[in-house]
């Protein structure tokens, strides 16, 4: 399901576009698209511009810059987060993040203060995959210290970024003798695979089926094979008993 939010309709103003976006995103399309305003040549909305003080660029593709709903600055703000949108949500390097915020708090502050932030140090056109997750940890830590399940989700949604296990740079994991008995209780081939251990204080199982948020300590296994896409395992249900006693 692909999805499109046209940003600068007539009576839309800044909170109302808020509320849309928020509303849009809780439907978890896999791709969500914020569209401008465009003022073709012939359509009514040209003709009538002046009606609600649109101004637009008169270069093709003819898109909006201010109107008596949507100051310049304001315009300006949404393709900040537009970029942000389009590199967490759109490209999946944060979508568990993503929908953690946005059931619990506003995902359009968030993205506006991360594409804000991301403005400030890179190009649109100029980052590495590094770049993505040092800007979004930095933000977290900024914004929301004290969350200890979205920082743990943005360790999460960067460890499953690599067909190689990465650097610990941007997560920590259990202690190593924790890590080896989950799994070889698990009888998972350590030989043949890499693992990451991952502590998390949410049931897996649900949050990632009904983005219900219920706490719960528990681990999860990435299993790296070096040529496909990351496996992730949960081992809240299968060994509740183990991951007990670890």
């Amino acid at each position: 399901m692909h999805l499109d939010l046209i940003v600068g309709l007539p009576l839309e103003y800044w909170n109302d576009l808020k509320y849309s976006f928020e509303e849009v995103f809780k439907l978890y399309p896999p791709e969500l698209q914020l569209g401008f305003l465009k003022f073709l040549k012939g359509t009514p909305v040209r003709e009538k511009h002046e009606q609600y003080g649109y101004l637009f660029d008169p270069e093709p593709p003819y898109q909006i810059i201010q109107s008596n709903f949507l100051s310049k600055e304001e315009l300006y703000n949404i393709t900040l987060l537009e970029n942000a949108l389009e590199i967490y949500w759109n490209k999946k390097r944060a979508a568990h993040t993503l929908k953690y915020i946005s059931e619990k708090y506003s995902v359009f502050d968030f993205l506006l203060g991360l594409g804000k932030l991301f403005a400030e140090a890179y190009s649109k056109q100029h980052y590495t995959l590094n770049n993505i997750y040092t800007t979004l940890n930095m933000f977290v830590d900024e914004h929301y210290s004290n969350d200890t399940i979205l920082k743990e989700l943005v360790s999460v949604d960067y460890c499953l970024q690599h067909k190689v296990k990465p650097s610990t740079s941007f997560y920590i994991e259990i202690l190593k003798e924790e890590k080896f008995k989950l799994i070889n209780a698990l009888q998972l081939n350590h030989h043949k695979y890499k693992f990451i251990a991952l502590p998390v204080s949410i049931d897996w199982e649900k949050f990632s089926t009904t983005q219900f948020i219920q706490p719960l300590k528990s681990v999860l296994l990435i299993e790296y094979s070096g040529t496909k896409q990351p496996k992730l395992i949960s081992a809240n249900n299968k060994m509740h008993s183990t991951i007990g006693s670890l």
